[in-house]
């Protein structure tokens, strides 16, 4: 009986995420764009609703001007360290899931993406996301079939982290199989 009740409520609150994500792009968008505390909740909100295999929510909020909300707010807030986080990790979830959301990204928000790995260089998450992004845009991601990463020190996400300095070789390595999972 617990369980049942259990899984009728994870039910519900996934009906209730779906739902609202619409909700999420229009806070952004038209209900609070300038409250930096607002984009940057509603970013990580993005980032949480579009983690692991979620491509139907990924294209719902791409059609509803999901990833210019992003880049929107993240040119408005540049020096938002949570804001810049959470936004290249929502982009990379929808660069991952969305063919349509890629394109806007090159298009809109490849700039401001390199923007915040150069602000927060010594985050890892940022970092990883943004390689994310980037690697999306080219369509290199091991999604795609054209890169491995899997025992693979010379593919080109290894590359690119690789080229970026601050990083220890022990941080490399933990960022690379974090990258893998």
């Amino acid at each position: 009986e617990r369980k049942k009740t259990l899984a009728i409520r994870t039910r519900a609150k996934t009906k209730a995420l779906v739902s609202s994500q619409v909700g999420i792009v229009d806070a952004m968008t038209r209900i609070a764009p300038r409250e930096m505390n607002a984009q940057q909740f509603c970013a990580l909100a993005l980032r949480c609703v579009t983690d692991g295999p979620k491509n139907e929510r990924a294209a719902k909020i791409t059609f509803a001007g999901g990833v210019q909300a992003i880049v929107g707010a993240m040119k408005r807030f540049p020096s938002c360290v949570n804001l810049q986080k959470e936004g290249s990790g929502a982009l990379a979830n929808l660069c991952r899931l969305n063919l349509i959301a890629r394109s806007h990204v090159s298009r809109d928000g490849v700039q401001v993406v390199l923007q915040a790995m150069r602000f927060l260089n010594g985050d890892v998450r940022t970092q990883c996301a943004g390689s994310r992004v980037i690697c999306a845009v080219i369509g290199a991601l091991e999604e795609d079939g054209l890169v491995s990463l899997d025992n693979d020190e010379d593919g080109i996400m290894a590359k690119i982290l690789k080229s970026h300095s601050t990083f220890p070789d022990e941080q490399m390595a933990n960022l690379i199989a974090r990258i893998c999972q």
